[in-house]
């Protein structure tokens, strides 16, 4: 890693891009200009660029990978989109639990759903009240329903921007040969696509043998994991280079996405409840604005091609 940076090569402006400029990352025209942005700035720094789709059910998931996928040894993968705001604040996301996070993601709904609901009522009732007016009631409360749903997606989070900062920084100072970079969306909390993704390009990494590593949610939390089916000792080095954790994941709980890549390494920060759960917290908030840069800096030195 060179000692001397230009600024705009620093991984705290790449942090400040992806957070601030390409922060949301929910609509067409949002996800649009993130992916303009990396392919402008991956090009540039020599990959090729391609964009593709796959279909899940009735579902078009789009990608974007730097590199060749079929000539990588290494395979870095990242969640390309976003998550909308909640007031449910004890939401938690488990990233080796899928069963645990998609209810705690229906009680995040529920919660939602309830407030607006209520709030619509209250609208309605107060304007009625006053006006006597049906119409003007129902206009305040068209209002305030597109005022609430604007205020969960107005949101600029920490955590799904601190992977792709990580991959562009390692782009810019890790070698170009052998290596390749996938901006995945509709991932941040569905590891569905991730699995489809390994299925289309599963014989092209068994015939590699490629490493793939796949990086969400590493802005904060008070370990970072290194977690896999069946942890080696390379898995293990690169945890300990990074200061983080090295796990074996529960037969049980084992996420979907190992059906098609057993050798798979998950890396997130997250912390620990009583019952020993590894969970990611405040990342549907407006307190997901803490960065631990100096463990992302170690993380890269660590995990960086060279």
């Amino acid at each position: 890693m060179p000692d001397k940076e230009k600024a705009e090569d620093r991984i705290e402006e790449l942090l400040l891009q992806y957070t601030y400029y390409y922060g949301m990352r929910r609509s067409r025209k949002d996800r649009e200009r993130a992916y303009a942005f990396i392919s402008d700035k991956y090009t540039e720094m020599g990959y090729p660029v391609t964009f593709d789709r796959m279909s899940l059910g009735m579902t078009r998931i789009g990608y974007c990978v730097a590199g060749n996928i079929k000539s990588a040894e290494q395979v870095f993968i990242a969640p390309f989109n976003t998550q909308n705001k909640t007031h449910f604040g004890r939401y938690r996301f488990f990233p080796f639990r899928e069963k645990d996070s998609r209810i705690y993601s229906g009680l995040a709904n529920a919660v939602d759903s309830i407030i607006w609901v209520l709030l619509v009522l209250l609208t309605y009732g107060i304007v009625y009240f006053l006006s006597d007016l049906r119409w003007a009631g129902l206009l305040a409360a068209v209002i305030v329903y597109a005022i609430y749903w604007m205020t969960l997606k107005g949101i600029f989070n920490f955590s799904p921007s601190a992977p792709l900062a990580l991959m562009h920084y390692m782009a810019l100072h890790g070698r170009k040969k052998k290596v390749a970079y996938v901006f995945l969306d509709r991932c941040v909390d569905d590891y569905l696509p991730l699995k489809a993704f390994l299925a289309k390009y599963k014989e092209d990494l068994e015939y590699n043998n490629a490493q793939v590593i796949f990086l969400n949610n590493m802005a904060h939390g008070e370990q970072l994991v290194f977690a896999s089916k069946e942890p080696d000792k390379k898995t293990d080095a690169l945890a300990q280079a990074c200061g983080g954790t090295c796990i074996k994941l529960e037969e049980g709980n084992l996420p979907r996405c190992f059906d098609d890549a057993p050798d798979l390494v998950f890396v997130t920060g997250a912390d620990q409840d009583q019952k020993g759960r590894y969970y990611v917290k405040d990342i549907r908030s407006k307190k997901d604005r803490t960065m631990d840069v100096a463990r992302l800096k170690k993380t890269a030195a660590a995990l960086m091609p060279a």
